[in-house]
């Protein structure tokens, strides 16, 4: 009987190693933000989630890469690795990019304020021990149709009091 204990706790504890299923609340997006995760066994699966919100329009740039190491001793490789981001508020996919042990950034380009999210999808290849990854993402304001208008209203005067300069 006491051996039966012992294998249903091994098990229990294996497969708690097994997945990784992660929401992070990031609250209000700073102008960079990170992300981890990982599993442990082999063929386990990584569903992780990183919510943010944006009170204004930004500019979003995201890094993704795993932790893989080179064969015959591998003792880090994920697969199958994908980085999703959703805009939460309308239910739809900004962009999808999938990452492996190379860097891989992603620029999803104008996100308007609102509720969004990073899925992070791997799975532990069959010959590893385990995995991790990493995102970054960063986050630069979106100049105001009033800010292009300063410009252009001062790039025409400097060029008037040029043009009079020279004619003068």
């Amino acid at each position: 009987m006491k051996k039966l204990n012992f294998v249903a706790a091994a098990v229990l504890a294996a497969s708690s190693f097994s997945a990784s299923a992660l929401t992070t609340p990031w609250g209000q997006h700073d102008a960079i933000e990170f992300g981890t995760g990982s599993a442990v066994g082999a063929n386990s699966i990584i569903s992780d989630f990183f919510t943010f919100t944006l009170a204004a329009p930004v500019n979003t740039v995201a890094v993704a890469v795993t932790n893989d190491t080179a064969p015959p001793t591998t003792f880090a490789n994920l697969i199958n690795a994908s980085l999703t981001l959703w805009d939460v508020t309308n239910n739809v996919v900004v962009g999808t990019v999938n990452f492996d042990s190379t860097a891989v950034t992603k620029d999803f380009g104008s996100l308007a304020a609102g509720s969004y999210k990073y899925a992070v999808s791997a799975q532990v290849a069959a010959n590893a021990i385990g995995g991790s990854y990493l995102v970054t993402s960063s986050v630069t304001p979106v100049p105001e149709p009033s800010t292009y208008a300063l410009l252009l209203a001062g790039l025409g005067a400097i060029g008037f009091v040029a043009r009079r300069r020279k004619s003068a």
